[in-house]
């Protein structure tokens, strides 16, 4: 160490006079090299796994990278808790998403200062700033558990959000005198590399909630480079710090150990940032996949395929912690290990853990001052506001005024919920289902209803039944109460605690048993459907998409999908009931008729009959992806192209006119074009080709009663590849046609009609 003190030059700062990389005028890179080079093999190998001890001979502390944030820094107290990942898509909005994600990071940032300076430097779970999000996997069968974590199923949309989210979380610094070092407000990690969206599954007649660690996913070069990896790849162009490998085999090989994270993600994808094991799942290579024979095989494939750090729970789940073993025989070199330890150093370095706190912003921040503040709850429930999608509103039901409504029924199990606000790794709440934090503020439908509801109007609630356990009882006080009241709100869905009923249960470990709303509520909806004579609005709290029948389309006056909104869900709700904002959200996912034959979960083959998500899926769903409605009619007219034939390195510009034609509000509309290839292959080879994708979005805000605005789209060319005959990604030539308009050209049967412009284009 003496010769570093030369190295250093003695500068004198924060360590810099015995740790030469912790000196600020030293480049990062140089510092990395200097710190790892002087690590030995014992000290490497715990720097590899999610808990990192302190090493005190070279001033190390210790840090633990794990901090869940989905929609809010989860497991440590207080935060705003914004809406779950699949809300924020059905909001469509890009610069909504990077806002979201920066105020996430100062969170998290504030929280992670607090605990240092109280904890001498030294971090543990939950407050940590390297984030284990977003989730950027496709949500292909619509009983995936974590559809709620994800952004839905289109590619472009998971892209555009995913790498808004990354911008947010990692926003730099401007560069800090004396040294102009520029630091990340925190790292974004994206997961789960690749095609996982298997939960669980019905084995030899056992359900096993685990699966997931096992399910060898068999995926096609199509499907890979048009579906499961795009917006991967999206994620790495915005710079994203780290990467999360799945649990899931691809192809016969887990993906922990996988060549695809050197040939796919490294070298086709450039990506250079650090590859994160999920939790346990070195161990699982060995246990669950039986791809090697113990634990230093398994560390040794998983350290060989690229891994950095094996996260994971305290002991057994570090199989990292045998590369000693590893080593030994002769599997892995030191080399390795120092490549893999300096990527984690540098990751640190970029987040300011290396210079004095003075000069890094992050440290400046304080819980106090930073944490669920007035303006980042403000936030909170605009993005909730306008994640609300209105499926139905049959006869100008909504919204509500004091006119019209003298009393209001809020009636169902979650009507008066907080529980149900929060997705999966939720602010405010322990992982995993645990507690809420009694000192957070989540405002319940019911709290919001009468917060918000104009003067003289009265709220009731009764909640005429449990999540999927009936009560004669409580279903009479239910009926009895919307038929004495002017409209009765039933608000109805799911859960992410399995507290009381596996069948309203949707988590990690735990993918849905069926699509259709929880039999307890079924019946309560039919009851109130039967007896009640006033106006009945159906708000569903879900993450995946619910299945309602016929009959429960028909008896429900207006329908809006909230999924999981977050700590302003009620206020959020409320808005949009009275007519405050007309609602502007629009369908991430399909939402399928009940009893619709779908493709069996366990094929990830995307045209397997009869296709699965919007882009393949050849028969009518209830409600199709993009749709929504509003207060107010938008027409679009005066479509033209920037050229109607083109070639694989142009840029087509598409125009168009949108129309508020109401008279009444102003409102958000999103301007939606899709493009399908029309021409059949003689020979289809490794083709796999989509009816029509989302390649292109633009949320126009409050346009105004009888205001038109012009509008202008660009699609790069390059971006309609496919994979074609000989599996190869490629533009393929001929002719395009475009949808444009206010939804997608899946029409759902109980949709009204919405016209869509429709052009061709031609690429040689």
């Amino acid at each position: 160490v003496a010769s570093f003190f030369i190295l250093s030059g003695c500068r004198g700062s924060y360590l810099g006079d015995s740790f030469p990389w912790y000196d600020p005028s030293i480049p990062f890179e140089d510092r990395v090299n200097l710190l790892v080079s002087n690590m030995t093999l014992d000290e490497l190998i715990p720097q590899m796994i999610k808990e990192s001890p302190a090493i005190p001979r070279l001033g190390l502390p210790a840090y633990s990278y794990w901090c869940e944030a989905a929609h809010g820094i989860a497991g440590s107290g207080r935060a705003t808790v914004f809406p779950a990942s699949i809300g924020r898509a059905a909001a469509f909005d890009v610069e909504l998403e990077k806002a979201t994600g920066r105020v996430i990071a100062l969170e998290g940032a504030a929280k992670h200062s607090d605990y240092l300076n109280a904890h001498n430097n030294t971090s543990i779970d939950a407050y940590a700033i390297t984030y284990y999000a977003p989730v950027v996997n496709i949500a292909r069968t619509p009983t995936w558990g974590r559809t709620q974590e994800s952004y839905g199923e289109s590619v472009a949309l998971s892209s555009q959000l995913g790498s808004a989210y990354v911008q947010g979380i990692q926003a730099l610094s401007e560069p800090v005198p004396p040294y102009n070092n520029t630091y990340q407000l925190g790292s974004a990690m994206a997961k789960h590399f690749i095609a996982y969206d298997i939960e669980s599954a019905l084995i030899n007649g056992t359900f096993d909630n685990q699966y997931r660690l096992e399910f060898d996913a068999n995926v096609s070069i199509a499907d890979l480079y048009q579906t499961y990896a795009p917006a991967f790849k999206a994620l790495v162009d915005a710079n994203v710090s780290t990467v999360m490998c799945s649990y899931n085999a691809v192809n016969g090989t887990p993906m922990c150990a996988s060549p695809l994270i050197k040939s796919l993600l490294r070298d086709e994808f450039g990506f250079e940032g650090a590859v994160w094991s999920d939790g346990g799942a070195v161990n699982y290579i060995y246990q669950r996949h039986h791809y090697t024979a113990d634990a230093p095989t398994a560390a040794a494939a998983s350290l060989n395929a690229g891994i950095d750090l094996n996260s994971g729970g305290k002991g057994s789940h570090f199989g990292y912690l045998s590369l000693n073993e590893s080593v030994a025989r002769g599997l892995v070199t030191v080399s390795q290990l120092r490549v893999a330890v300096s990527r984690l150093m540098t990751l640190r370095m970029k987040l300011g853990m290396f210079d004095p706190p003075s000069l890094v912003p992050n440290r400046q921040l304080t819980t106090a001052t930073t944490v669920d503040t007035p303006a980042h709850r403000a936030l909170a429930r605009e993005y909730a506001t306008k994640s609300l999608v209105l499926l139905k509103n049959h006869d100008s039901t909504l919204p509500l005024s004091s006119t019209n409504v003298a009393s209001i029924a809020v009636v169902g199990p979650n009507g008066n919920s907080t529980s149900v606000l929060l997705s999966n790794y939720a602010g405010c709440r322990a992982p995993f289902g645990g507690p809420i934090d009694p000192t957070c503020n989540l405002v319940s439908v019911l709290a919001g209803v009468e917060a918000n509801a104009p003067s003289g109007v009265s709220v009731g609630f009764e909640p005429g039944c449990h999540l999927n356990v009936s009560d004669a009882k409580m279903a009479e006080a239910a009926v009895q109460l919307a038929a004495a009241s002017d409209i009765t709100v039933a608000v109805m869905g799911l859960s992410t605690s399995n507290a009381e009923s596996l069948a309203v249960f949707e988590a990690e470990a735990h993918d849905r048993l069926s699509l259709g709303l929880p039999v307890a509520q079924a019946e309560l909806l039919q009851q109130l459907c039967a007896t009640a004579s006033n106006r009945l609005i159906l708000v569903l709290l879900n993450g995946g998409p619910i299945s309602l029948s016929a009959e429960q389309i028909r008896c429900a006056d207006s329908i809006i999908e909230a999924f999981y909104p977050g700590e302003e869900g009620g206020n959020a709700l409320a808005d949009v009931l009275f007519g405050i904002v007309s609602p502007s959200g629009r369908l991430p996912y399909t939402m399928y008729q009940a009893g619709a034959v779908l493709t069996p979960r366990l094929s990830l083959k995307m045209e397997d009959h009869p296709g699965q998500t919007f882009r393949y899926y050849g028969d009518d769903p209830a409600y199709g992806f993009g749709f929504g409605l509003g207060y107010t009619s938008f027409a679009y007219s005066n479509l033209t192209l920037s050229s109607n034939t083109l070639s694989a390195t142009d840029a087509l510009v598409v125009t168009v006119d949108v129309s508020n034609t109401g008279l009444e509000f102003a409102a958000d509309e999103l301007v939606q074009v899709y493009v399908g290839y029309l021409e059949q292959a003689t020979n289809r080879g490794c083709q796999s080709i989509p009816l029509y994708e989302l390649k292109a979005f633009k949320k126009l805000a409050a346009v105004l009663p009888q205001e038109s605005r012009h509008v202008s789209l660009v699609i790069q060319v390059a971006d309609l590849a496919l994979v074609d005959s000989k599996c190869e990604v490629s533009v393929l030539p001929g002719r395009y046609q475009l949808h444009v308009g206010g939804r997608s050209p899946s029409m759902g049967v109980y949709q009204p009609i919405q016209p869509l412009l429709v052009a061709t284009v031609v690429v040689g």
